[in-house]
């Protein structure tokens, strides 16, 4: 199970528009921060919305393969 390249590409784009009105993109250095200063750490809202976005799996965002492990071991 892997989430759709469009919408990885998506979710990040809204998750660092939203950090950039934060005190984390402030223009100050950090570890939340990669070297061109792109925030892969922090949620950039309430930990409730959080919760909320990530209860439940939309399967449609995902694309779905079986590992050749997965199968080598329904065959044993």
């Amino acid at each position: 199970m892997d989430v759709r390249q469009d919408v990885h590409d998506q979710y990040n784009k809204r998750i660092q528009e939203r950090l950039g009105d934060t005190v984390w993109q402030s223009g100050c250095q950090s570890w939340y921060q990669t070297e061109s200063g792109k925030n892969t750490t922090l949620w950039p809202g309430f930990t409730f919305e959080y919760w909320a976005r990530t209860r439940q799996v939309r399967p449609s965002d995902y694309v779905y393969q079986q590992s050749a492990g997965r199968s080598a071991a329904k065959a044993a």
